[in-house]
Protein backbone atom coordinates (compact mmCIF):
# COMPACT_ATOMS: atom_id res chain seq x y z
CA UNK A 1 0.00 0.00 0.00
CA UNK A 2 3.05 2.51 0.78
CA UNK A 3 4.60 1.76 -1.88
CA UNK A 4 1.13 2.47 -4.03
CA UNK A 5 0.76 6.09 -2.65
CA UNK A 6 4.38 6.62 -3.65
CA UNK A 7 4.93 9.29 -6.29
CA UNK A 8 7.69 8.74 -9.02
CA UNK A 9 9.48 11.22 -8.03
CA UNK A 10 12.24 9.87 -5.34
CA UNK A 11 13.81 13.70 -5.24
CA UNK A 12 10.55 14.54 -3.61
CA UNK A 13 10.93 11.43 -1.20
CA UNK A 14 14.18 13.50 -0.13
CA UNK A 15 12.61 16.26 1.35
CA UNK A 16 10.17 14.51 3.63
CA UNK A 17 12.38 14.28 6.57
CA UNK A 18 11.96 11.23 9.83
CA UNK A 19 11.48 8.49 7.06
CA UNK A 20 8.29 10.45 5.48
CA UNK A 21 7.46 10.07 1.55
CA UNK A 22 5.85 11.71 -1.03
CA UNK A 23 2.31 10.82 -2.47
CA UNK A 24 1.60 11.20 -5.90
CA UNK A 25 0.59 15.32 -5.47
CA UNK A 26 3.78 15.31 -4.37
CA UNK A 27 2.96 16.22 -0.71
CA UNK A 28 5.08 14.34 2.48
CA UNK A 29 3.16 11.86 4.10
CA UNK A 30 4.38 11.62 8.06
CA UNK A 31 5.45 8.79 9.63
CA UNK A 32 3.35 8.59 13.37
CA UNK A 33 4.91 10.61 15.75
CA UNK A 34 5.77 13.19 12.84
CA UNK A 35 3.80 16.36 11.54
CA UNK A 36 4.28 18.99 9.37
CA UNK A 37 4.89 19.84 5.79
CA UNK A 38 8.46 18.44 5.70
CA UNK A 39 7.65 15.65 9.06
CA UNK A 40 10.27 17.78 10.53
CA UNK A 41 7.93 18.21 13.83
CA UNK A 42 8.03 15.64 16.44
CA UNK A 43 4.12 15.04 17.88
CA UNK A 44 4.03 15.27 21.98
CA UNK A 45 0.79 14.64 23.66
CA UNK A 46 -0.21 16.18 25.93
CA UNK A 47 2.36 18.86 24.98
CA UNK A 48 5.49 19.86 26.46
CA UNK A 49 4.69 22.18 29.39
CA UNK A 50 6.60 25.59 30.53
CA UNK A 51 8.62 26.31 27.22
CA UNK A 52 10.30 22.68 26.77
CA UNK A 53 10.97 21.43 23.34
CA UNK A 54 9.04 18.12 21.64
CA UNK A 55 12.59 16.76 20.16
CA UNK A 56 10.98 12.81 19.08
CA UNK A 57 7.80 11.39 19.55
CA UNK A 58 6.49 11.45 23.39
CA UNK A 59 9.88 13.37 24.16
CA UNK A 60 10.11 16.35 25.66
CA UNK A 61 13.56 18.87 26.12
CA UNK A 62 13.10 20.83 29.57
CA UNK A 63 14.38 24.29 30.09
CA UNK A 64 16.67 24.69 33.31
CA UNK A 65 14.78 24.33 36.48
CA UNK A 66 11.95 22.09 35.08
CA UNK A 67 11.52 18.32 34.91
CA UNK A 68 9.16 15.19 33.96
CA UNK A 69 7.78 13.54 31.08
CA UNK A 70 5.96 16.78 29.63
CA UNK A 71 8.19 19.47 32.04
CA UNK A 72 5.41 19.52 34.76
CA UNK A 73 7.43 19.44 37.63
CA UNK A 74 10.06 22.14 38.89
CA UNK A 75 13.67 21.16 40.17
CA UNK A 76 13.95 22.81 43.83
CA UNK A 77 17.55 22.79 45.28
CA UNK A 78 15.96 22.55 49.08
CA UNK A 79 13.24 19.93 49.48
CA UNK A 80 10.46 21.17 49.79
CA UNK A 81 9.27 20.47 53.04
CA UNK A 82 5.63 18.96 54.81
CA UNK A 83 4.03 17.83 51.51
CA UNK A 84 4.75 20.96 49.42
CA UNK A 85 5.28 20.08 45.88
CA UNK A 86 7.93 22.09 43.34
CA UNK A 87 6.27 23.28 40.95
CA UNK A 88 8.75 25.51 38.70
CA UNK A 89 12.22 26.23 39.90
CA UNK A 90 13.07 26.78 43.61
CA UNK A 91 9.04 27.34 43.94
CA UNK A 92 6.64 25.30 46.69
CA UNK A 93 3.09 25.32 46.60
CA UNK A 94 2.30 24.69 50.24
CA UNK A 95 -0.41 22.39 51.27
CA UNK A 96 -3.37 23.89 53.34
CA UNK A 97 -1.77 25.25 56.62
CA UNK A 98 1.63 25.48 55.42
CA UNK A 99 3.54 28.73 54.69
CA UNK A 100 7.45 29.83 53.29
CA UNK A 101 9.43 29.63 50.59
CA UNK A 102 10.02 25.73 51.56
CA UNK A 103 6.50 25.36 53.66
CA UNK A 104 8.56 24.93 56.66
CA UNK A 105 6.41 27.19 58.55
CA UNK A 106 3.11 25.77 60.50
CA UNK A 107 -0.22 27.69 61.09
CA UNK A 108 -0.57 25.88 64.30
CA UNK A 109 1.43 27.55 66.88
CA UNK A 110 1.79 24.01 68.78
CA UNK A 111 3.05 21.40 66.62
CA UNK A 112 0.45 18.76 65.46
CA UNK A 113 1.28 15.10 66.96
CA UNK A 114 1.01 11.44 66.50
CA UNK A 115 1.42 12.41 62.74
CA UNK A 116 -1.86 14.94 62.28
CA UNK A 117 -1.26 17.43 59.86
CA UNK A 118 -1.81 21.06 60.40
CA UNK A 119 -5.36 22.38 58.41
CA UNK A 120 -5.44 26.08 59.28
CA UNK A 121 -4.50 28.59 62.16
CA UNK A 122 -4.27 26.05 65.06
CA UNK A 123 -6.36 23.35 63.67
CA UNK A 124 -4.46 19.74 63.41
CA UNK A 125 -6.02 16.82 60.73
CA UNK A 126 -5.43 13.83 63.21
CA UNK A 127 -5.24 10.42 62.11
CA UNK A 128 -7.58 7.68 62.53
CA UNK A 129 -7.36 6.63 66.46
CA UNK A 130 -6.33 10.40 67.22
CA UNK A 131 -8.43 13.50 68.29
CA UNK A 132 -7.59 16.93 70.37
CA UNK A 133 -6.68 20.11 69.28
CA UNK A 134 -3.32 18.71 68.38
CA UNK A 135 -3.43 14.79 67.91
CA UNK A 136 -2.68 14.45 71.97
CA UNK A 137 -5.14 11.84 72.65
CA UNK A 138 -5.52 8.44 71.62
CA UNK A 139 -9.19 7.05 70.95
CA UNK A 140 -8.31 3.56 71.61
CA UNK A 141 -5.53 3.04 73.46
CA UNK A 142 -4.52 -0.83 74.08
CA UNK A 143 -5.94 -3.40 76.53
CA UNK A 144 -4.70 -3.71 79.88
CA UNK A 145 -3.51 0.13 79.79
CA UNK A 146 -4.14 1.41 83.48
CA UNK A 147 -5.74 4.29 82.79
CA UNK A 148 -7.70 3.29 79.73
CA UNK A 149 -9.99 2.05 82.68
CA UNK A 150 -9.35 5.26 85.39
CA UNK A 151 -10.21 8.37 83.34
CA UNK A 152 -13.16 9.10 84.86
CA UNK A 153 -13.85 13.19 83.53
CA UNK A 154 -11.23 12.92 80.88
CA UNK A 155 -9.52 11.19 78.28
CA UNK A 156 -6.80 8.29 77.97
CA UNK A 157 -3.49 9.87 75.84
CA UNK A 158 -1.37 7.16 74.34
CA UNK A 159 1.07 7.96 77.15
CA UNK A 160 -1.07 6.61 79.85
CA UNK A 161 -1.75 9.76 80.96
CA UNK A 162 -5.15 11.01 82.50
CA UNK A 163 -6.21 15.00 80.26
CA UNK A 164 -8.75 16.20 82.77
CA UNK A 165 -11.75 18.39 81.35
CA UNK A 166 -11.86 21.75 82.09
CA UNK A 167 -13.09 21.60 86.01
CA UNK A 168 -11.24 18.38 86.82
CA UNK A 169 -8.20 17.27 88.62
CA UNK A 170 -6.78 14.48 90.33
CA UNK A 171 -4.67 11.35 89.22
CA UNK A 172 -7.89 9.55 87.19
CA UNK A 173 -9.77 13.24 87.02
CA UNK A 174 -12.38 12.32 89.38
CA UNK A 175 -11.61 15.63 92.06
CA UNK A 176 -13.79 18.67 90.84
CA UNK A 177 -11.64 22.14 90.77
CA UNK A 178 -12.71 25.07 93.07
CA UNK A 179 -13.68 27.78 91.18
CA UNK A 180 -10.30 30.00 91.82
CA UNK A 181 -7.39 27.70 91.58
CA UNK A 182 -3.65 28.16 91.20
CA UNK A 183 -1.38 26.53 89.14
CA UNK A 184 -0.16 24.59 91.99
CA UNK A 185 -3.39 23.34 92.75
CA UNK A 186 -3.22 20.32 89.81
CA UNK A 187 -0.21 19.41 91.47
CA UNK A 188 -0.82 16.08 93.70
CA UNK A 189 1.23 14.01 95.94
CA UNK A 190 0.50 10.80 93.86
CA UNK A 191 0.94 11.58 90.62
CA UNK A 192 3.02 14.52 88.38
CA UNK A 193 0.71 16.59 86.49
CA UNK A 194 0.95 19.54 83.62
CA UNK A 195 -1.11 22.17 83.20
CA UNK A 196 -2.22 22.66 79.07
CA UNK A 197 -2.21 26.35 79.42
CA UNK A 198 -4.63 26.35 76.08
CA UNK A 199 -7.82 24.88 77.10
CA UNK A 200 -7.37 24.57 80.41
CA UNK A 201 -7.07 20.48 80.26
CA UNK A 202 -4.80 19.12 82.85
CA UNK A 203 -2.88 16.19 82.30
CA UNK A 204 -1.65 13.59 85.17
CA UNK A 205 0.73 10.83 84.67
CA UNK A 206 -0.63 7.60 86.41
Amino acid sequence: KECAERGPDPECDKKCANRGWCNKDKICQCQEGYLGPYCKAALCYPQCMNNGNCTAPGVCSCPEGYQGRHCEGGICAEKCQNGGKCIQKDSCECPKGYYGLRCEFSKCSIACLNGGRCRGVNKCRCPPGFLGNHCEIGRHIAPGSSCAKACGHGRCATDNTCVCDPGWFGRYCYQRHPHKRKHHDSHTTESSSEVDLEDGRIRHRV
